[in-house]
């Protein structure tokens, strides 16, 4: 599976902190367990917690939020301090929204078609094949930027 770039990673993170309309997207489509590393993935994890109950971009309150987390709080100072400087890291970043979402929704499209082939196949295995079609379409059309093969796919 091709996976996104520590850029790709680290400015998504970026945009989703400061971009409450990018964040509603992102987070119906991409799991925190597509980036790499505990670090970026309870990063997400926290943006999705804090979306998920304040219905908006966390921005400059993230901080806060992120280390009053029980889960953090526990955490050895060492590990603490790697988190604090991870997000001083993003923070500090400026990157081009419409580059990284497009990188980032082809990295979800691909993710989705492998998933989807490999459900297909299971499928043949079983001799069901009535929904194939429309499992692959469905992959095809899990796009953030809007763009899908659809239909015309086939």
């Amino acid at each position: 599976m091709e996976k996104f770039t520590n850029y790709i990673q680290d400015s998504t993170l970026r945009i989703m902190l400061v971009d409450t309309d990018s964040l509603k997207v992102i987070r119906t489509l991409v799991s925190s367990d597509i980036f790499d590393g505990s670090i970026r993935q309870e990063v997400c994890s926290s943006i999705y917690s804090y979306y998920d109950k304040f219905k908006k971009s966390p921005t400059e309150e993230f901080v806060d939020y992120f280390f009053s987390k029980n889960k953090i709080s526990k955490l050895s100072k060492v590990k603490q301090d790697l988190y604090e400087s991870y997000l001083e890291k993003i923070y500090d970043m400026e990157p081009n929204k419409e580059y990284v979402l497009g990188k980032l929704s082809d990295c979800v499209q691909k993710h989705g078609i492998a998933k989807a082939v490999l459900e297909a196949a299971d499928l043949v295995r079983k001799g069901n094949y009535d929904n194939i079609k429309d499992i692959i379409i469905e992959a095809c059309r899990n796009r953030i930027d809007g763009q899908e093969l659809g239909e015309s796919f086939w």
